[in-house]
């Protein structure tokens, strides 16, 4: 679950390469995960170090969700905070919060804790805003070994 995070992150800023041309010139550099801990049994928060390369102007992401599905269903449900993305190089620390879906989730990782990424697909949302315009971007059923490939 600690990846959740960045996986989220992730996914979120790779899905806007495709959702405008405008967001096309986006690249990423090297992640770390700066600070995560538990806030139940269940759940944690924690805080993603990005670097991003923005050659468009400076915007905002807002309203982000995302959910982990293990076949069809729910694994690990998460948000982030709203966050900007500075035009020029920059790091954009990205906090969230995430949890496990359900018990059911709860005991099928503790009776399988190796988890094959392959058995995982991720469906994300979120709200793109510059200046005047709000954009919804939302991906669904992306297979989460694209994401950790990425990385």
């Amino acid at each position: 679950m600690k990846k959740f995070l960045l996986v989220l992150s992730s996914l979120l800023l790779l899905s806007l390469q495709s959702a405008n041309a405008q967001f096309s010139a986006l690249s990423f550099g090297k992640y770390k995960i700066t600070s995560i801990h538990a806030t139940s049994f269940t759940s944690l928060d924690g805080t993603v170090a990005l670097e991003v390369t923005n050659s468009f102007r400076r915007f905002t992401v807002q309203n982000i969700s995302g959910i982990i599905y293990k076949g069809n269903t729910a694994f690990i449900i998460g948000t982030a905070d709203d966050f900007q993305v500075p035009a020029g190089s920059n790091t954009v620390s990205i906090t969230g919060h995430a949890s496990l879906a359900s018990t059911s989730a709860l005991f099928a990782l503790l009776s399988n804790p190796s988890i094959n990424p392959a058995d995982y697909s991720f469906d994300v949302q979120a709200q793109i805003r510059t200046r005047r315009r709000v954009r919804t971007v939302e991906k669904k059923g992306i297979p989460l070994t694209r994401i950790l490939k990425a990385y």
